[in-house]
């Protein structure tokens, strides 16, 4: 299940149960933003103190989620902190960039301490 899981929606249609739509926030939020901070852990946390529990299913509704106090700092630094969150995503999903990009970096550390516990001032004669 995707209990308090935000997704970007960028096509137009209808909402299944179980669904909430979150709209008409461009004002006051970045969408990438508001994405990364409904992912975070103390807002997730948040969720699954205030669903209730229809049963074996956990439930949010509109007025929960409406309750929930959101940090909203400047357009320009939720901008600036989703444009981080996004190349860590990359980093860490994407294999095709963060693996080749650690493989790299253990590389080029084993290389480093290779020469350096190799490089013997002067050689025994």
């Amino acid at each position: 299940m995707s209990f308090g899981r935000p997704y970007i929606v960028r096509i137009d249609g209808c909402i299944h149960d179980g669904w909430l739509s979150i709209s008409e926030f461009e004002n006051s939020f970045d969408a990438n933003y508001l994405y990364h901070l409904l992912r975070s852990a103390p807002v997730q946390g948040e969720f699954r103190r205030r669903a209730g529990s229809g049963g074996a299913v956990s439930n949010l509704n509109s007025a929960v989620v409406r309750g929930i106090a959101l940090p909203m700092p400047e357009m320009s630094v939720q901008i600036r902190i989703a444009d981080t969150l996004d190349k860590f995503d990359a980093l860490v999903n994407d294999l095709s960039v963060g693996l080749p990009a650690e493989l790299a970096a253990r590389r080029q550390q084993y290389e480093h301490y290779r020469d350096r516990l190799l490089t013997f001032d002067e050689l025994p004669a």
